[in-house]
């Protein structure tokens, strides 16, 4: 019997069970491919039953979740048009079935259930049109007008996956003529019109700050009460008649003299009140909330400061973080699984900052007394289990084949609704912060990134964000995020630039520590243009002296401004890069030699330097209190000496900078 061709589905128990897959893949080796019959086993779970066959107006591919159930995957053909329901299902059931991905996993079900997105455009283009479902894909006119139709890159994606996975199999057998080279040129013009603009953007300093601020503060509220939480929660599970309403005590059979105590009750007696006060606990629907809120606010602070998709983080068990001592030094690894670009689970670690410890073990003392409650074992019990195990507001059914994880449901559920809504507002200042970060896109095209508009967050902005900092912190405006993030960038750097350990622990092609390197090139090329192009100081050293000369007058500044692009360019080759140093800063791109002399002076010879006055004299201050020290320890030291003499050559070079000042001005 044939196994699904779908990544993390398991054979299907026995022929005599599913009978009619096995009559089907009889004749699935035929030129010409059939449909199913109706009872055609879709999906089943992991006990065997079947969940959704072919005749199923909604097809369950939950239990095939790469992480166990993180969401729920489901194609849903009866929200489609009906006249195209039923060559929809052909469609997704041929790329489920008949496509070679070249992977032994074959496609996941979070992949088949992307495709989705675009199968409802062409259903809806094709009831829009008055045209049969197919036609879209084998009619020149129609497809063109499907292409430009489609409203995000996404779609336009899948719909060229889908295309391609058709012509795969060809026409003869799916019965299905598509017009790959048409809808590939077309796609491809059609993406071109979006350039950057739908690129996940990089959360301004201020804003993330922001967020980091109120996060590590509503995390550290939680964490300060958790025994005395974890402890009330508890005797809730266990006692189902404490901290309820006396009428609900009263159906449960008790009465006025064996009363446990109400809700306001239970929460005194824990000491908890203050707590409760502050986000407005009364009764167990908003103990609920608060932990659907403090599980999404733990989930956050690991995605700020790791930079793991969202699956990746609710893919987490217990005991994923571990700290490191290497040097002298702690250091953190969270570890879990991926299977984003390989199609099956593998074991993957990310580097983090101490500032998660406190989430992790919150989320960690929730999970694990809500896992107990719901009788898993404590292997299974994902570091952010659902709430709805609690059965809080229902009834919760059991599913041994399913493990639920927390993910907000609802805005309402999310951490952010605590939060200050006008500290996320964009002020002009942030709006400049974002064309600093990224002078090559066109931020106020979008009504999102206007001032005023309330920035709202995504699990991607923290990603590119974090690389986007790490690759380049000259970019970091605010002292307080510099702080937060300069051990975290440290870490990466050693762990994934430097390659300290085995790349195969990074994960794939997505992972947060390829991003980082990836993501470099741009980086840089935003800090020179706002560093040393736009920078309002006057620039000295070899390279600053000739984009004073040659680049920042007036002649030539239209002529920069059109050809960021080519810089850019000469970024990503290799050609040009951006590092800050005591000075201001360097362009090369090659190791630095002078450094091994330990020498801040070796700038002032550099022809790759870009030197500023502001930084030389807060240089020449901190050098002066260095050989003021090291005089009175012992004037007649080597120490002594060589950074005087050091001292010496930052104040000749001051001088001839004040000098080329003055004869400047006249």
């Amino acid at each position: 019997m044939k196994k699904l061709n779908v990544a993390n589905i398991n054979d299907i128990s026995s022929i005599d069970e599913f009978g009619a897959n096995d009559d089907y893949f009889k004749f699935s080796r035929s030129e010409v491919l059939r449909r199913p019959s109706d009872d055609f086993v879709i999906s089943h779970s992991h006990s065997g039953n079947v969940i959704s066959t072919y005749a199923s107006d909604v097809w369950d591919l939950t239990p095939y979740d790469a992480y166990g159930g993180i969401s729920q995957l489901k194609l849903i053909f009866s929200s489609l048009p009906h006249a195209a329901i039923q060559d929809a299902k052909w469609l997704v059931f041929l790329i489920m079935h008949h496509t070679n991905t070249g992977r032994i996993a074959g496609l996941s079900a979070n992949t088949i259930s992307g495709y989705m997105k675009s199968v409802r455009a062409i259903a809806f283009f094709a009831h829009a049109h008055e045209a049969d479902f197919f036609t879209t894909l084998t009619d020149e006119a129609q497809l063109i007008n499907l292409v430009g139709s489609l409203k995000s890159k996404g779609q336009l994606y899948m719909l060229s996956r889908i295309v391609s996975h058709l012509h795969k199999i060809g026409s003869k057998k799916s019965g299905v003529r598509v017009l790959r080279a048409i809808a590939i040129i077309n796609i491809k013009r059609k993406l071109l019109q979006f350039n950057n603009s739908e690129q996940y953007s990089v959360i301004p300093p201020r804003i993330l700050s922001e967020f980091v601020i109120e996060l590590s503060c509503f995390i550290d509220d939680i964490h300060e009460c958790q025994r005395q939480l974890n402890g009330f929660l508890e005797l809730i599970l266990h006692n189902k008649a404490y901290a309820r309403s006396k009428s609900a005590q009263f159906n449960l059979g008790y009465n006025a003299f064996t009363y446990e105590p109400i809700f306001s009750e239970g929460a005194q007696a824990f000491g908890l009140n203050d707590l409760f006060n502050r986000y407005e606990i009364y009764n167990l629907p908003n103990l609920s909330l608060l932990i659907n809120r403090t599980l999404d606010a733990c989930r956050q602070m690991l995605h700020v400061y790791s930079g793991m998709r969202r699956s990746e983080v609710l893919n987490l068990k217990l005991g994923c973080l571990r700290s490191e001592l290497n040097s002298n030094k702690t250091s953190f690894r969270i570890y879990g699984e991926t299977s984003k670009h390989i199609g099956q689970r593998k074991a993957v670690s990310w580097v983090t900052s101490k500032e998660v410890v406190k989430a992790v073990t919150v989320a960690e003392m929730l999970s694990k007394t809500i896992g107990d409650y719901a009788g898993l074992e404590l292997a299974a019990i994902p570091l952010f289990i659902s709430t709805r195990y609690l059965g809080f507001s229902a009834p919760h059914k059991k599913d041994r084949n399913m493990i639920y994880v927390s993910t907000p449901q609802s805005k309402n559920q999310e951490v952010f609704q605590y939060f200050d809504k006008e500290k996320y507002k964009i002020t002009k200042e942030d709006f400049l912060e974002l064309e600093k970060i990224d002078p090559f896109r066109a931020w106020g095209a979008s009504e999102k990134f206007k001032v005023g508009a309330i920035w709202r967050f995504t699990t991607h902005q923290f990603r590119r964000s974090l690389a986007f900092y790490v690759a380049q912190s000259a970019l970091v405006s605010l002292p307080s995020l510099r702080r937060q993030l300069k051990h975290l960038s440290r870490e990466m750097t050693m762990y994934y630039c430097k390659a300290a350990v085995s790349e195969e622990s990074f994960g794939d092609e997505g992972h947060i520590s390829k991003m980082v390197n990836a993501i470099k090139p741009e980086a840089d090329a935003a800090a020179y243009i706002n560093e040393v192009f736009f920078s309002q100081e006057s620039l000295f050293g070899a390279h600053g002296k000739f984009v004073e000369n040659r680049i920042r007058n007036q002649e030539s500044l239209k002529t920069f401004t059109e050809s960021r692009g080519a810089l850019l360019v000469r970024f990503k080759k290799g050609e040009l890069a951006y590092k800050t140093t005591p000075l201001g800063a360097c362009i090369s791109a090659a190791p630095c030699d002078k450094k091994a002399t330990r020498e801040i002076a070796a700038c002032i010879s550099c022809d790759k330097a870009v030197l500023k006055l502001s930084k030389l004299d807060n240089v020449i201050k901190r050098q002066t209190l260095f050989v003021e020290d090291c005089k009175a320890i012992d004037a007649h030291s080597v120490d002594f000496r060589s950074e005087a003499a050091e001292l010496k050559l930052l104040t000749q070079f001051r001088d001839v900078i004040l000098m080329r000042i003055k004869e400047k001005n006249g």
